[in-house]
């Protein structure tokens, strides 16, 4: 098991933040440990029919294309994973 040194947030978004852990290993040996954090998704397979699923176009700009997804979002803070997918 790890434990934590030390921790610092790199970064503060609005999606996400950065952290840096330095982690004490079991043999002694500290090392860093870069850490997204993230406030969870839900994510929703639809059935439309059997062998059929629903998917959503999304335009994603770290990969500049448009992707085929299934339909997901971004808990809010305190929000209920199914109150999440159901929105979506």
């Amino acid at each position: 098991m790890e434990r934590v040194v030390s921790s610092k947030t790199l970064y503060r978004g609005k999606l996400l933040d950065l952290r840096l852990d330095e982690v004490l290993l079991s043999s002694g040996r500290r090392v860093r440990r870069e850490i997204v954090v993230h406030p969870g998704a839900s994510a929703i397979l639809p059935i439309v029919e059997p062998g059929k699923i629903l998917v959503v176009r999304q335009y994603r700009h770290p990969v500049g294309e448009v992707l085929l997804e299934i339909p997901a979002g971004t808990l809010k803070p305190g929000e209920d994973p199914m109150a999440c997918a159901a929105r979506e």
